[in-house]
């Protein structure tokens, strides 16, 4: 059958963005617009993963999650 996710993403304000609510060593990759991947992290036991932002200029960046489950986040 089909399964409800509730993925979340949780941002702290000091440059970090985290994808919650997914699956156990569930890729997640962030990537500019264009399409290059820029950083990649791998969900922990508890379904959270942690990408760093504090390198990166304001923008729009792409975070795809496991099963092409695609997040658009704009870094003011």
């Amino acid at each position: 059958g089909l399964q409800s996710v509730k993925m979340r993403l949780r941002y702290n304000g000091s440059d970090k963005v985290v994808v919650e609510g997914i699956s156990q060593n569930a890729n997640v990759k962030l990537y500019s617009t264009s399409g290059t991947l820029l950083d990649a992290s791998v969900a922990t036991t508890n379904g959270h993963a942690a990408i760093s932002l504090s390198s990166l200029p304001k923008g729009i960046y792409i975070i795809s999650v496991k099963k092409n489950q695609n997040i658009k986040i704009h870094k003011k």
